[in-house]
């Protein structure tokens, strides 16, 4: 799939998730209610994820339930801040490196493509992340003060009033440039800190870097009989997920080991 970050429409679709939610409808109670419900909700917002191509399961059901309580809990963080790194999280799910793709009226914008491969969950979430980052669009783009407006109220009529509105027009066209251009800078460096690597903080807020804590005090327990003062962070790593789960539960990527790693370093230390 193929996400413009400057359409307002990606930003519809990841409010509207958020209202699928029981919680939300109040009394019309759930509309994720199963495959069937889940495949008609992008197909109703015109987006097209590659993931839709092979069928959706009752599991693809239950991690869009997941993801649609944590872009709630993004989009209620008390902070900007918060709400970038969340949306970075977000992106990084299925996202990869922005590409320029004309658009419809041939004009040439720029996409995120997903992951091939992404679940849908996943694809809804790079997209969630995508529109999240749009909110923070720059005003710049509000037009100035009319021209036009201006010469009426000091009386001005006719050849004035026509230059004042050419004044204006050309105000205009400046004022939706540089706003253009403000957004998009935005827009990239938000992307940047997207596909950049994860801080720790970005890390410590995985449930990677929470399962790398318990297994250190799993470690670090003398009474447990399979422990050994030389058990390492990399052999929990590789014990944990070694066992029996769904695949979306386990690491997908370096920066999910990272996380576990680094909980696992420093609850040894505590």
């Amino acid at each position: 799939m193929l996400i413009p970050i400057t359409d307002y429409a990606a930003g519809a679709a990841a409010t509207d998730l958020v209202n699928t939610s029981p919680t939300v409808r109040a009394h019309r109670g759930e509309a994720l209610t199963g495959p069937e419900a889940l495949a008609g909700f992008p197909t109703e917002h015109g987006l097209r994820p590659d993931a839709l191509a092979g069928g959706l399961t009752e599991q693809d059901v239950f991690e869009v339930h997941l993801l649609r309580r944590e872009v709630r809990g993004i989009m209620e963080t008390e902070t900007e801040e918060q709400a970038v790194a969340g949306a970075a999280a977000l992106t990084r799910r299925a996202g990869l490196a922005p590409v320029l793709r004309r658009d419809g009226d041939g004009r040439w914008q720029w996409h995120v493509p997903t992951a091939p491969g992404a679940s849908l969950a996943d694809e809804l979430a790079a997209l969630a992340g995508i529109a999240l980052f749009g909110v923070g669009r720059s005003p710049a783009a509000r037009s100035p003060r009319s021209g036009t407006r201006h010469a009426e109220r000091h009386g001005q009529t006719g050849a004035p009033q026509a230059a004042a509105r050419s004044r204006s027009g050309r105000a205009d066209q400046v004022g939706r440039h540089r706003g253009r251009v403000v957004s998009l800078a935005i827009a990239g460096v938000a992307l940047y800190a997207a596909f950049g690597p994860a801080s720790e903080d970005e890390l410590r807020r995985s449930r990677f870097y929470a399962d790398g804590s318990s297994v250190a005090i799993v470690l670090q327990n003398e009474l447990l009989a399979f422990t050994r003062d030389d058990n390492t962070c990399e052999e929990g790593f590789e014990a944990i997920y070694r066992k029996g789960g769904p695949e979306w539960s386990k690491p997908q990527g370096d920066e999910d080991k990272q996380a576990f790693m680094l909980g696992c370093s420093e609850g040894r230390i505590r």
